[in-house]
């Protein structure tokens, strides 16, 4: 809290939920660019000070009971996703949130949030930024060009590629208001104007298309051959993390042991000699010769539960909580594996509700709901057996009669 007030520059009266939580990203951020690789890199700072600051009445009554709430807070309102991009007119601002409210029959929120970006803020936020008196649709052609010549370029001086993207987004968005103005002219004639993309902006479209497929396909040649690395990369960080568990396992607590040419100490550490007096399971941890804190079974646990599903190079948006993970498959092999988390889950929800941490009581309930029904699917998939497909062959001409 004091950093926080210091670097902000703010009285304790002053501190907002907003104002934690931009502390807890800009902590994050240097952290992670201080300490990379470190476990501890990618923690929020401020959830216990968020925890107490609500309890006491700090925040408003509307205000989520943790940080963990505030910041996996769901879909955002059609009002929020517009007004992320501040608009000058507020009756072009009530035409777009009129216009999204139509479109969101028909749209999955992913491509909702897409197309808000593309209509508010790569066009008529631009379009205001280089005309500011623009009140309605008819955009001139040279205020036209001007803005398109601006979008062909990002903020950080590189190309954009997914330009023809926004343009058939904004070319969408004024077709749309032709074809509805014909049927309800009382709302949407008004903003009627012809669309400014001139049909030579769509010329070679799919030519343009297929050098991003094959920029993609051509990725994906380049990586292919280091496929049978990460494989067994991950093989031997099992192997290794295995084995160190047992090791781990079978040592006293405070006595060290060698593996592989290091050594290492089982400790506990403040936060399981709690939980020891509490009755409960305390995990696995070692700290090797550079004094390293190593959580054992985390480690393993991140290599073991199965196979992700996730596309190669995509983010991963759980931040490898991969329990919650729906692109996680289970490995059949792993389920007792799954019974040991259970029982770990139950232990620590236990110890929440003695403790009265009512939002962690929710997250351990989500994980355990989670966990159990991925079990379920894994112990459904394992009772049926594979069916071989065979192989495909080539099918003999008939001989004629």
């Amino acid at each position: 809290m004091c950093c926080l007030l210091t670097v902000q520059g703010i009285a304790f009266a002053d501190l907002t939920p907003a104002a934690l939580l931009h502390h807890a990203h800009t902590s994050r951020e240097a952290k992670a660019v201080l300490r990379p690789g470190k476990k501890d890199a990618k923690v929020f700072a401020g959830r216990a000070a968020w925890n107490v600051l609500h309890a006491m009445g700090h925040f408003p009554a509307s205000t989520p009971a943790t940080m963990r709430q505030a910041l996996h807070r769901g879909q955002l309102t059609l009002k929020e996703l517009v007004d992320r991009h501040p608009i000058r007119n507020q009756r072009v601002r009530q035409l777009l949130l009129d216009y999204f409210h139509r479109r969101k029959a028909d749209t999955d929120y992913a491509s909702l949030v897409n197309l808000v970006r593309h209509v508010t803020h790569h066009f008529w936020t631009g379009i205001e930024a280089i005309n500011p008196e623009q009140a309605d649709l008819n955009i001139p052609a040279d205020l036209y060009s001007t803005w398109r010549r601006q979008i062909s370029i990002r903020h950080d001086g590189k190309p954009r590629i997914g330009v023809d993207t926004i343009v058939i987004a904004v070319r969408s968005f004024y077709y749309d208001l032709h074809t509805w103005a014909a049927d309800e002219p009382e709302r949407w004639a008004d903003w009627v104007a012809p669309c400014p993309v001139p049909p030579s902006e769509l010329r070679g479209l799919a030519k343009r298309r297929r050098r991003i497929n094959e920029r993609s396909a051509d990725r994906t040649r380049l990586r292919q051959p280091l496929l049978p690395l990460l494989v067994q990369h991950v093989e031997e960080r099992y192997d290794r993390a295995r084995v160190l568990l047992e090791h781990a396992t079978a040592a006293v607590i405070d006595t060290s042991f060698t593996y592989d040419g290091r050594t290492y100490r089982r400790v506990l550490t403040a936060e399981d000699r709690t939980r020891a007096r509490g009755g409960h399971r305390t995990p696995v941890r070692v700290r090797d010769n550079t004094g390293q804190l190593i959580h054992i079974e985390a480690e393993e646990r991140k290599v073991e539960l199965g196979a992700c599903g996730r596309p190669y190079g995509t983010p991963c948006q759980h931040e490898h909580a991969c329990i919650r993970c729906p692109m996680l498959q289970i490995s059949p092999k792993m389920i007792s594996r799954l019974d040991d988390l259970e029982g770990d889950l139950i232990a620590r929800r236990t110890r929440a509700h003695a403790e009265g941490w009512a939002g962690e009581i929710e997250g351990l309930n989500l994980t355990l709901a989670l966990l159990r029904t991925k079990r379920d699917e894994s112990q459904r998939m394992a009772r049926r057996p594979a069916v071989d497909l065979g192989i495909p062959a080539r099918r003999r001409p008939k001989k004629a009669e």
